[in-house]
């Protein structure tokens, strides 16, 4: 009996000893990032460069100048329903550039799933530095409205541009060399599906750099572990809009995350029409209005 209560024993501590290192192996992997420790830095035209040849851009068929939307992913790369997002903008007379962040990084589906999703790679800050530098080199494309200029983002890409909006001279994206805030052309407003809003969102801790009018649209049923619980995102957006309201948000009835994907994601993930609908007209009411309206 003494033996077998020794092996436990000793099982025991082994099994805690293995979880102790793999917690602490990731949290300094997540930490180390934020003080660019980890992350090759390089300059933004390079970064954009890197960038740009994964970039899906669609435009309407006519026209010479057109608002744009520049659109950033989840965690998982881009899937197909952004593309259906795209087809929608262009409809409406509206161009996009959705902005791959995993594959010209040599990242799988898979990789990103167990990667970015864990929160072990390309973290926020990190990838903050892909948006500045596609921002920093926008001059490249003659056919942008530069007066009505939109960022969007789905979950990681969503979480990745509240980042952004903290960034400054004295917090910048932990992979670029030269980031200037002042290169930054002005955002008319941002767009937010079910972002993750809690732990290491950096809009926990600092201020935004404008406060600009964003749209975000939250899942009550979200069962996306702990990342986009949207309580944490309502609990902070009331903080920020205490002394000037600047974010809309609304909590999607039925709805789970990744609600706008008419295509199969993963079990538990359900297509939710109606909500994706309310989206689109609340979306393009914002894009032709100069800015968020709660009505």
């Amino acid at each position: 009996m003494m033996f077998i209560l020794r092996i436990a024993k000793l099982f025991f501590i082994i099994l805690f000893s293995l979880i102790f290192l793999i917690i602490g192996n990731y949290f300094s992997k997540v930490f180390a990032g934020y003080y660019r420790l980890n992350v090759e830095q390089v300059y933004s035209s390079d970064h954009f460069n890197f960038l740009k040849p994964h970039f899906e851009i669609v435009k309407p068929s006519s026209g010479k100048k057109f608002p744009t939307v520049i659109m950033f992913h989840a965690c998982g790369g881009p899937y197909p329903y952004l593309d259906s997002w795209q087809k929608f903008f262009s409809d409406s007379g509206i161009a996009s550039i959705q902005v791959d962040s995993t594959g010209p990084r040599g990242m799988n589906r898979r990789t990103a799933i167990r990667t970015v999703c864990s929160g072990f790679d390309l973290q926020g800050q990190e990838r903050a530095g892909d948006v500045y530098s596609v921002l920093a080199n926008l001059d490249q494309f003659s056919w942008i409205d530069n007066d009505n200029l939109f960022l969007a983002g789905w979950s990681h890409g969503a979480y990745t541009l509240m980042d952004f909006m903290t960034m400054k001279d004295d917090l910048i994206p932990s992979n670029i060399i030269d980031f200037d805030q002042n290169a930054i052309p002005k955002i008319k407003g941002k767009i937010n599906f079910y972002p993750h809003c809690g732990i290491l969102n950096l809009s926990q801790k600092f201020k935004w750099r404008e406060k600009t009018p964003s749209l975000v649209f939250l899942a009550d049923q979200d069962g996306f572990g702990l990342a986009t619980q949207p309580s944490d995102c309502i609990e902070l957006f009331e903080s920020m809009n205490k002394n000037e309201k600047h974010i809309d948000y609304y909590l999607m009835e039925n709805s789970t995350h990744v609600f706008d994907s008419e295509q199969y994601i993963r079990r538990g993930i359900v297509y939710n029409k109606e909500a994706t609908d309310f989206a689109k007209n609340k979306i393009i009411s914002f894009i032709k209005s100069s800015g968020s309206q709660d009505d």
